[in-house]
């Protein structure tokens, strides 16, 4: 039996009051532009809360809830997008076989960003310009997308559930409340890698390889900080071109140094191709890479590519099947609309948060509006969803601190492990 989703939180009665107040100003504004009997009535309307038509927040009907996602489905990160949108819409069919939030259906509205900020601003602003629009954002991949439409979310007040990235700068209520995030920061995952560099395996000296963008700039930031904490010397660092595989030049140069281990943050298809390189010139560091990656899409660009390679996830293993636990509710929520789908890390993650937007969603199925559902996570709350915890307050917009050990099988992929000296299962 699922476990149910607790409802309680109402908006504060100052948002409440801020509605009310811009509904008169709007009624105001139109008192000079129709007849004055016409206008009181309008008036005493808004005053009574009944508004001819009767008013829905943006992205709502009387029987459907949507959100937009604007991620990658084709280029170099396609994969990413793909998988993640496969999560998302298995746990929004499970929450509409079991009666949706309030009566309402959820639905996830797609559009395709190539991996390039330009394009998610652009969708953004269609999915919120149309007729229907959007109550609010799910799922984008990266840092650079992500930073490209925070003005507009913002502007807009609208929330953003669980982009897929680990900056340090959105995990701030005060300083962007409408972010919703889900997964540890690169500074969390950073910690977990250099720990286990050191501790399991006794390395002492490391380079990074990494895209140069936010999200590769980000990492390599977390890194040099982990490495200071950790006595780890950093010898070498080598950048390439976002959203190419023109990664060559960076492998050569890393190879001349010596280094025990190699952090690398990039698009899985690059990464896939450094060290696809790296195998050709013989250089066999410890490879060791992020969750924002993705283990299904580098595995599958790897092709069993025979290479020493580890990566951090945000979630437990996916392959664990126990009686109320989230595994077996990913699991059962995929099979129910795709059968026969090979499960992952990234669609994982998707499934966990659109169960975490039911959540929210349920405590304000009584006023249903961007604002409750936003100050949901600014108030000291725990949320389970099945056997897994996310924690918010008005000081902690991130749902979980857990980061995980998985290592690269040529055959299977990415396994859990415990220990980077551990035999991959």
């Amino acid at each position: 039996m699922r476990a149910s989703l607790h409802k309680g939180v109402s908006c504060h009665r100052g948002v409440l009051a801020a509605h009310m107040l811009e509904l008169f100003r709007a009624a105001a504004r139109l008192c000079f532009r129709v007849p004055g009997s016409l206008a009181f009535m309008i008036i005493a309307l808004v005053g009574a809360g009944i508004v001819p038509g009767g008013a829905q927040e943006s992205g709502t009907t009387d029987t459907a809830i949507f959100f937009g996602q604007s991620a990658p489905s084709s280029g170099k990160s396609a994969e990413l997008g793909k998988d993640l949108r496969l999560g998302i819409e298995a746990a929004f069919n499970e929450v509409n076989l079991n009666g949706g939030v309030g009566g309402k259906n959820l639905y996830l509205r797609y559009l395709d960003d190539n991996y390039a900020p330009n394009q998610t601003v652009v969708n953004v602003r269609k999915l919120l310009g149309d007729r229907r629009g959007v109550f609010g954002l799910i799922g984008l991949v990266g840092a650079p997308s992500t930073k490209a439409i925070i003005p507009i979310v913002e502007q807009e007040g609208i929330p953003l559930v669980a982009p897929m990235t680990g900056l340090e700068e959105l995990r701030d209520p005060s300083l962007h409340q409408n972010v919703i995030n889900l997964r540890p920061t690169h500074q969390q995952e950073a910690d977990k890698i250099v720990r286990h560099l050191n501790d399991d395996l006794g390395i002492s000296k490391v380079s990074f390889l990494y895209q140069d963008d936010s999200f590769g700039r980000a990492g390599l930031e977390a890194i040099t900080g982990a490495a200071e904490e950790f006595g780890i010397e950093i010898v070498g660092r080598a950048a390439f071109p976002r959203n190419t595989t023109a990664v060559k030049t960076a492998v050569f140069d890393l190879a001349s140094i010596d280094a025990e281990a190699v952090v690398v943050a990039g698009a899985y298809e690059s990464v896939a191709v450094a060290l696809q390189w790296a195998r050709k010139l013989d250089y066999k560091p410890v490879f060791i890479t992020f969750s924002q990656v993705g283990g299904d899409a580098l595995a599958n660009a790897l092709d069993g590519t025979d290479v020493t390679l580890f990566m951090t996830q945000i979630l437990p293993d996916f392959e664990e099947d126990e009686n109320g636990n989230l595994s077996a509710a990913y699991k059962a929520a995929i099979d129910a609309v795709w059968p026969g789908t090979k499960y992952g890390y990234v669609s994982y993650e998707g499934y966990l948060a659109g169960r975490l937007v039911a959540a929210g969603l349920e405590r304000c199925a009584d006023d249903l509006s961007r604002d409750c559902f936003i100050n949901v996570f600014l108030q000291p709350e725990t949320i389970v969803i099945e056997d897994v915890s996310l924690t918010y307050s008005e000081t902690d917009s991130q749902g979980t601190d857990a980061v995980y050990l998985t290592g690269y099988d040529p055959n299977a992929g990415f396994l859990p492990i415990r220990s980077l000296d551990d035999v991959i299962r």
